[in-house]
This record gives C-alpha cells, sequence and structure tokens, in this order.
C-alpha cells in the first residue's frame, strides 16, 4: 500500500488505474468508464498503458525495498 501511495505521487493516474485492477478487480474497459481525468474520459488502451507503468514501477519499488 505504501508503494501505491507513492506511485501516486508520481503517477496519480496510473496509480488510480492500478487501484481499480487490484483492489476492485475491474477490467480494463471498466476502468475506462470509472476513469475521467482531467474532466476527460480515458480509452481502455490508455488504461492498458498506465497499468503496465504502474506494474513495472511497482516491481522497481518493491524490489528495492527487499534490499
Amino acid at each position: 500500500v505504501q508503494a501505491l501511495a507513492a506511485l501516486g505521487k508520481e503517477r496519480p493516474r496510473a496509480a488510480e488505474a492500478a487501484k481499480l485492477r487490484y483492489l476492485s478487480g475491474l477490467t480494463d474497459e471498466e476502468i475506462a468508464e470509472e476513469l475521467v481525468w482531467e474532466g476527460a474520459k480515458v480509452s481502455a488502451s490508455t488504461v492498458r498503458r498506465d497499468l503496465a507503468v504502474a506494474r513495472a514501477w511497482l516491481y522497481q519499488a518493491l524490489r528495492g525495498s527487499e534490499r
């Protein structure tokens, strides 16, 4: 949860997409319907990119905390 909060400071949209996926279990399309960013809807392909960024960021953050 701390890593997700840290991600939220650097990449808030990616963090929100990750929360919706991993904590709520939503699909890419469902996340796209829920996620409005700066007044605009987000596409499913943007959600997929954001989730890829979030996974990579969280992997590095968690890997670094193990050392």
